[in-house]
């Protein structure tokens, strides 16, 4: 599926209050005269699945931001991760791993 025509045209309907045409422009990086436009035709029920997906991920999200997101901290992504010197949740050593013999 070509979720970013799909995406891009609901946005530009919604900014320009009618319906618009979405192309790819493809370039040829060896020949500055080899080009190819496509024009992506959109069928109305992936516009309105996409649409319900939308409206999913933003009441997810929503939800999240209301009650907090859960962390799940590992020492491995806590040390690549930006907020670990403010993150109350970061682990700073890493996790011991228990073997039963």
């Amino acid at each position: 599926m070509l979720i970013q025509a799909v995406h891009y045209k609901i946005l530009a309907e919604e900014e320009f209050g009618e319906e618009v045409d979405f192309y790819f422009s493809v370039h040829s990086t060896k020949n500055e005269n080899d080009h190819l436009f496509i024009k992506v035709n959109i069928d109305p029920d992936t516009m309105e699945q996409h649409r319900l997906g939308i409206e999913n991920t933003s009441r997810v999200l929503q939800n999240e931001i209301n009650r907090g997101f859960k962390p799940y901290p590992t020492y491995r992504r806590c040390g690549s991760c930006f907020l670990s010197e403010v993150c109350s949740e970061a682990l700073k050593y890493p996790e011991i791993n228990e073997i039963n013999y």
